[in-house]
C-alpha cells in the first residue's frame, strides 16, 4: 500500500539531505543551549534578575520572527530567469509516488541484458 498523496512530499524528506541538515541544525542549537546553561550555573548568574531581560527577550523574538518570515518568503520565491523553483520544491509534484517509481523502472528496462 502506498502513502497517501497528502503525505508524499513529507515522505520525500525522510533520509534526504534536508533531513540531515535540519537534524544537525537542531542538534547544534541544543548544544549551544547546554553551553549557555553551563555558563550561567558556573557563574551563579540569575538572568531573570537582570532588569534588561524582558527587552532582550522581546528583541530576540522580533528578530527571530523577521528571520523566519524572510526565510519563508525567499524559499517560496520563484525566479524564472534562473529556473529557480524555490528552496524546498520537489522535482515532481504531479502524480503519485508510484508513478515516479514506475517511470524510473521503465527507464531501466532497456539496459537489461
Amino acid at each position: 500500500e502506498s502513502i497517501s498523496e497528502s503525505l508524499q512530499t513529507l515522505d520525500l524528506l525522510c533520509f534526504s539531505s534536508q533531513y540531515y541538515f535540519l537534524i544537525s541544525l537542531f542538534s547544534f542549537g541544543m548544544l549551544i543551549n547546554m553551553f549557555a546553561v553551563t555558563v550561567f550555573l558556573r557563574k551563579d548568574f540569575n538572568f531573570l534578575g537582570d532588569p534588561v531581560t524582558p527587552v532582550i527577550f522581546l528583541v530576540t523574538f522580533v528578530l527571530c520572527d523577521l528571520v523566519r518570515a524572510s526565510a519563508v518568503s525567499l524559499s517560496n520565491m520563484k525566479i524564472d530567469y534562473l529556473e529557480w523553483r524555490g528552496l524546498w520544491m520537489t522535482k515532481q509534484i504531479e502524480g503519485t509516488m508510484d508513478d515516479a517509481v514506475a517511470a524510473k523502472l521503465a527507464i531501466g528496462e532497456g539496459r537489461q541484458a
